[in-house]
């Protein structure tokens, strides 16, 4: 009944519940008027509990910029300043991951990183150095191959034993192959409709989401969130961003004529069970470019959608999660957030933890 009351809250707040338009439901994030970054709803009404996990403080190992926090069944891994850390379920440092360099089993720049549990296999993508890395689950090198040529590969994940790779394209059509490592063969899932032009930024990001047994796909130009099954994508529903959304003229570096309004720009997806989370930012464009980032929401049956919340806990601050708060997809049906020790004390003076201690990370177990 507390959950059904929420999904009422959540609609009635905002003028954006599913409507239908041909044949796929259509979630609308198009109004900016809508956006309301005071929208709180309780955290206990999307999670069931919260664990903190303490990574290892030590001199030599102090955590720089987080790019991203994976975890797998057994491991977190903490990919910052060119570096992938591997710790246990406690906290506790185990390995560095591979190393900065051009020789063989070192990156120029790690840019993103899955696990394959079953066959106890680390990937870590190089983007300028164009390959991928693959190394043994004690961090040991096992071996390395090239990317492919011509394509603008900024994305993979394991999938069915095989690796899925999205290349970021200014097209209506995502970019999307499978790549077999037992016989170096790739296939394309989706490509390309259009050619970008001289001088136009690349704005056309994919973002897989999901477990890896239900993949879900969404493309910044196009408007619909596809399920993957048998190496095709599957219409699921639509995500509408109206007028909020760049147009192909306004990719155009060289263009000095601003648009008017706002324009929003994805930066991350996360589908879990039964919902779906995207961080986005809204930025006015003929302002000083200032943008400001939000968090919309949906549950995956589409009883409802907010295009900005807060989840919020009065008990413990420490775990809100406040709008455009960077979260990351965990093992299951969870999400993580890395807090540094200094934002930990600012939101709770008196956790025990030091201002030199290493990063915090919350786990949240989702309903």
């Amino acid at each position: 009944m507390k959950k059904t009351l929420i999904y009422i809250v959540l609609c009635l707040n905002f003028a954006s519940c599913i409507r239908k338009t041909g044949e796929l439901p259509v979630i609308y994030f198009d109004d900016p008027s809508l956006i309301n970054l005071e929208h709180n709803v309780p955290l206990d009404s999307i999670v069931e509990r919260t664990e903190i996990i303490h990574l290892t403080s030590d001199s030599n190992l102090i955590i720089g910029k987080i790019k991203t926090v994976f975890e797998s069944e057994n491991h977190f891994y903490i990919l910052e300043n060119n570096r992938v850390l591997q710790f246990n379920k406690e906290g506790i440092f185990i390995n560095l991951i591979g190393r900065k360099g051009k020789g063989p089993g070192e990156y120029v720049s790690p840019w993103a990183l899955d696990v394959d549990e079953s066959n106890r296999r680390v990937y870590v993508m190089d983007y300028f150095g164009r390959k991928m890395l693959q190394y043994n689950i004690d961090g040991s090198f096992a071996k390395q191959f090239m990317l492919p040529d011509n394509l603008h590969i900024n994305g993979f994940c394991i999938w069915q034993d095989k690796i899925l790779y999205t290349s970021s394209t200014n097209s209506v059509s995502p970019e999307i192959f499978q790549y077999d490592q037992s016989n170096s063969k790739l296939t394309t899932i989706s490509s390309s409709d259009r050619e970008m032009r001289v001088g136009e930024a690349l704005m056309g990001t994919n973002f897989v989401t999901g477990q890896q047994d239900a993949l879900f796909l969404f493309h910044y130009f196009n408007d619909t969130v596809f399920s993957l099954a048998s190496n095709q994508l599957k219409p699921e529903h639509l995500i509408q961003f109206g007028k909020l959304k760049i147009n192909y003229d306004e990719l155009l570096v060289d263009n000095n004529k601003r648009p008017n309004g706002a324009r929003l720009q994805v930066h991350n997806m996360i589908r879990r069970e039964k919902f779906t989370f995207i961080t986005y930012g809204v930025t006015k464009l003929k302002k000083a470019r200032q943008q400001t980032r939000v968090t919309g929401f949906y549950c995956n049956d589409l009883s409802c959608n907010s295009p900005s919340v807060s989840f919020t806990n009065k008990a413990t601050p420490l775990f809100d999660i406040l709008s455009g708060t960077r979260i990351n997809a965990g093992h299951g049906n969870t999400l993580l957030r890395a807090i540094n020790a200094v934002d930990v004390l600012a939101v709770d003076p008196d956790f025990d933890i030091s201002e030199n201690d290493n990063t915090v990370l919350i786990k949240y177990f989702l309903k």
